[in-house]
């Protein structure tokens, strides 16, 4: 008997610092997860570019925190009581980190010859907006101490979907492809710079 107490102590001593573990891997670890697996289910080289919207990384972030949690609730309850129950709780717990997960890594939206893709977080399908459905490409400008800085790009879809593509046209190279396509299919591109100025 004190040898199997032994053992328990050890083994929640080890849960602990797992936890601690595991609460400072969420603040990092699901930009590397999500980098990873995106890029290994999703990759292709018809892509110009490969977004992960930050509700992607929120998502993951989420389900990671939820095993921690459930580690700790693990251990206050084991403390005071040895039922079955507390087993299946902490069970269920980390069960539900599953869909936070799947959510995460099923965020996302990229570009290529054919369109904008984009998967919603609320959303389990792709959705595919073709160049030629797109209304206006509209650039956001705001005030920053009173200069002028353009704050983000937004498409508008003919359904008046807006679409942010301002991450993906950090790379200049993608943003100069886009608004070829733009030019190509005549679609207008809109900015309320000068409306800054009027007001």
């Amino acid at each position: 008997m004190p040898a199997l107490n032994i053992d328990s102590d050890k083994w929640t001593q080890r849960l602990y610092g797992i936890i601690v573990i595991l609460f400072l891997s969420s603040l990092f670890m699901p930009f590397v997860f999500i980098f990873w697996l995106q890029d290994l289910l999703y990759h292709s080289k018809s892509h110009w570019v490969f977004i992960a919207p930050s509700t992607a990384y929120i998502s993951f972030f989420i389900g990671m925190l939820l095993i921690p949690i459930a580690l700790t609730i693990h251990l206050i309850l084991k403390s005071k009581s040895e039922r079955k129950w507390i087993g299946w709780l902490t069970g269920l717990l980390l069960v539900c980190s599953i869909p936070f997960f799947a959510l995460g890594v099923s965020t996302y939206y990229y570009l290529d010859d054919e369109g904008i893709h984009v998967n919603e977080l609320k959303s389990l399908e792709e959705t595919d907006y073709r160049w030629e459905t797109m209304k206006e490409l509209k650039e956001v400008w705001v005030l920053d101490n009173g200069v002028s800085r353009l704050n983000e790009y937004l498409m508008i879809t003919e359904d008046n979907t807006e679409i942010n593509l301002t991450a993906a046209f950090r790379e200049h190279q993608i943003k100069i492809k886009t608004y070829q396509m733009l030019e190509q299919h005549r679609i207008k591109i809109t900015s309320n710079h000068q409306d800054l100025y009027e007001e």
